[in-house]
């Protein structure tokens, strides 16, 4: 059962903030202050949907609604639904409620740290129709430790297409600000993550922009949901995002970047299978992978296996 208490106002508002928090007692109210410090000289309005946490964050949540009612549309569950569904958590939970032409994401573990971060961005997407989406760069926190490290490198570049995000260059939760029609995402739940998402965001020629300047913090910690996953969950999950997409995307020239996409996935997993010196899942992945490939990537296998059997310091090394 979801509970969703809906403030009233007047204005309708131009953004809606989605935010999905679960268990973040130690970060929520970082974020929450990131959203109420922003300045902007239109209406925006916060929905934040706590997934039935079991610490403290709901109790948090309503300390800022208590003071910010005005901003604040928070859903409480009752019962935990990412155990249950895996993907599309926003577009299935929080942005029903939107009310705004453009929605501002940001995890509860992620914080905003530029007060102006709406209003720059919403400025840009106001005056560039072509564009759907705008971005930005983040620095990243590994257990509360800022890094020197940017999310994105000083010479990115700045407009990006669907095909960029095919590709693997992508854009984070925290830093993004998009067009938003209610039904977009309608029957396409199956295996939305973010990085799907945000390409259906760029159909039919639309871009995405990025603004070289960091306006927020992405938090890398034991308690996140991709952090906790190992490195081959993480890959096998991006195999079934990128199959989903073969069948998706059936254009030539979007084929060619998944296939050679899924490709470099396949080596990675056979990689760390040879690492963990499990050749019986090695062999059982070489049997579903190789449908992945053209006869110079099977060279690339065969070279590997050699490498394993032969001379196992030299392959260690490279792993």
């Amino acid at each position: 059962m979801t509970i969703v208490k809906e403030q009233q106002t007047d204005n309708i508002p131009l953004v809606s903030i989605c935010c999905v928090t679960y268990n973040h007692e130690k970060y929520i109210r970082q974020t929450l202050e990131g959203f109420v410090i922003q300045q902007t000289t239109f209406p925006f309005e916060i929905i934040i949907y706590d997934d039935a946490s079991t610490d403290s964050t709901q109790d948090i949540i309503r300390e800022f609604v208590e003071k910010h009612s005005h901003l604040f549309k928070p859903i409480y569950q009752k019962e935990n639904q990412f155990s249950k569904v895996k993907s599309g958590m926003n577009p299935r939970f929080t942005f029903p409620h939107s009310r705004g032409k453009y929605i501002a994401l940001c995890e509860g573990d992620d914080y905003w740290i530029d007060s102006l971060k709406l209003q720059k961005q919403v400025n840009f997407l106001e005056a560039n129709p072509e564009y759907n989406i705008c971005f930005h760069n983040a620095v990243i926190s590994i257990e509360n430790i800022i890094q020197d490290e940017r999310i994105y490198k000083p010479n990115r570049k700045k407009d990006i297409t669907i095909l960029d995000l095919l590709r693997g260059d992508y854009t984070k939760t925290c830093c993004s600000v998009f067009r938003y029609n209610h039904g977009m995402f309608e029957g396409r739940f199956e295996l939305l993550q973010d990085t799907v998402m945000f390409m259906i965001c760029l159909e039919n020629d639309a871009k995405a922009y990025y603004l070289d300047e960091v306006m927020a913090v992405y938090r890398i910690h034991e308690g996140g949901v991709w952090g906790l996953k190992s490195k081959l969950n993480k890959l096998m999950s991006s195999v079934k995002i990128y199959e989903h997409l073969l069948t998706t995307y059936t254009q030539q020239n979007y084929n060619k970047i998944i296939n050679n996409k899924l490709k470099k996935l396949s080596v990675e997993i056979s990689f760390i299978y040879l690492k963990d010196k499990d050749l019986k899942a090695f062999f059982n992945w070489q049997k579903i992978s190789f449908r992945y490939y053209s006869s110079s990537s099977y060279k690339i296998y065969f070279k590997l296996f050699r490498k394993y059997f032969f001379n196992k310091n030299l392959y260690k090394n490279k792993i």
